[in-house]
């Protein structure tokens, strides 16, 4: 394999390969004076083969920057809602105060007055409990209407079920024969007029 030429000029050989002439960079006495008094100038000229990773992590930083501003100013106000409310749970405390103070200094009530309040307090727990009595029953009826709507497609199973006349099906069938009983009864009490007085 013949050897490359070698050219020299003035005792210097002289390079044909393009790829190592792309890789030359050529600086003015301009740029040398500046490459020189610029710190972050000379620092890209060393960092230069590693350009693209560089230019990577200060996007990173770049980015991790301004979440960590953003991360401060949340921080910021969170701190002022915190100071904010301790400052009215302390307000909180002096009021909790004067109101035990108001409360065990109250005038008592007579024995008449007393019973009078206890009862008051026991029929407004007793109309509560009706109340919610009274939702509980309506939606058990609603529920008991929607069961009798059902009524004659259970019967219908109920006939085709022992029509079949096999032991598999006869569970079915005592099974539906004992709901279906009930049904009179379900139907009976809705049936009946409720007094609302």
């Amino acid at each position: 394999m013949p050897a490359a030429s070698r050219i020299y000029r003035n005792g210097v050989q002289q390079i044909s390969d393009s790829a190592v002439l792309h890789r030359i960079e050529i600086f003015s006495q301009g740029d040398l004076q500046t490459i020189a008094e610029r710190p972050d100038r000379r620092l890209a000229l060393i960092d230069r083969p590693n350009q693209r990773r560089v230019a990577e992590l200060a996007a990173k930083v770049s980015e991790v920057t301004d979440e960590l501003k953003e991360l401060g100013r949340e921080t910021r106000k969170t701190k002022a809602d915190i100071e904010s409310r301790q400052a009215k749970v302390l307000a909180l405390q002096v009021t909790k105060k004067q109101l035990a103070e108001l409360q065990s200094s109250r005038p008592k009530l007579s024995p008449e007055l007393e019973a009078e309040r206890v009862a008051v307090n026991q029929r407004r727990r007793a109309f509560e409990q009706l109340k919610e009595a009274g939702k509980s029953y309506g939606r058990t009826v609603n529920a008991a209407r929607t069961m009798l709507i059902e009524e004659s497609s259970l019967r219908d199973a109920a006939t085709f079920a022992r029509g079949l006349g096999t032991s598999a099906t006869e569970q079915m069938v005592t099974a539906l024969a004992a709901l279906l009983d009930v049904f009179p009864a379900v139907r009976g009490m809705i049936d009946k007029p409720v007094d609302k007085r």
